[in-house]
């Protein structure tokens, strides 16, 4: 997932950090399908070419991965709290704002190490 994120973003020409900046500006998500990443970088393309705005399209990038998530890992499955979200994605505030729009639990149930503010 961070390195699909890493390799978009360069593709636009950004940082991952610009590249997240920019995906919080967004105000209505691209819809980009999440499945595979070719898909994904298809309809990013396309996207691109109807000229929908880089915000929009970065943001529904992270939509698309959080919808991946839930469909393929959480499958309608229960989460008890705490559940624990690491690794450098747990940092990228657009994947964190896709995933609290995707699950509606996500924000109660997950714990975020290294960004927790409770100790």
């Amino acid at each position: 997932t961070g390195s699909f994120l890493d390799q978009q973003a360069s593709r636009f020409g950004l940082t991952i950090e610009e590249f997240t900046r920019l995906a919080l500006k967004s105000k209505s998500p691209s819809t980009i399908a999440g499945r595979c990443s070719v898909f994904a970088k298809t309809d990013m393309v396309h996207l691109q070419q109807e000229a929908a705005s880089d915000e929009d399209i970065i943001l529904g990038l992270c939509y698309a991965m959080a919808r991946s998530f839930k469909s393929g890992i959480v499958k309608g499955k229960k989460f008890v709290p705490p559940i624990v979200f690491c690794g450098g994605v747990s940092f990228n505030q657009a994947m964190i704002k896709a995933f609290e729009g995707v699950l509606p639990y996500f924000e109660k149930a997950v714990k975020l190490l290294g960004n927790e503010t409770d100790s």
